[in-house]
């Protein structure tokens, strides 16, 4: 799919998205596991090799199906890499600093782009409630 090739936004403004995708690890994601009859969440999300590209879409139902359709292995970030609109993305121990075309995840190359964007935000469904409490908070802090 093809999100840059989409009908600008009324002004003609598109929006700005950098996704990255991994090569190592396989999976940019949350794992579940079962241990001792508890359910484990595990963040998989370092970034030790992959690529890094600059997408425009037009309005919120390209941005859906971009999101719908990235593999385990993709996410969009929360800002722009400015001067790389395709680059390769290293962890801080694999950076080469005279290579103009591998970045890494710091703020020295991500920054929120001076265009519109989209924030995106994440909701837990609430938590059960804990032993003794009779009311309960919609999502009760950890």
């Amino acid at each position: 799919m093809d999100v840059t090739k989409q009908a600008k936004q009324p002004g003609g403004t598109e929006i700005a998205i950098y996704r990255i995708t991994l090569k190592r690890p396989g999976i940019l994601t949350k794992r579940f596991d079962l241990q001792d009859g508890n359910l484990r969440k595990t963040s998989i999300a370092q970034v030790s090799d992959g690529t890094g590209d600059l997408l425009k879409v037009a309005d919120l139902s390209a941005f859906s199906d971009l999101f719908e359709s990235l593999p385990p292995n993709a996410a969009l970030t929360y800002g722009i890499a400015p001067g790389h609109p395709a680059a390769r993305l290293v962890s801080q121990a694999k950076a080469k600093p005279n290579d103009p075309q591998t970045i890494t995840r710091p703020r020295r190359y991500f920054q929120l782009a001076p265009l519109p964007g989209i924030l995106m935000l994440d909701s837990d469904p609430p938590k059960p409630l804990r032993s003794g409490s009779e009311k309960a908070h919609p999502n009760p802090p950890n």
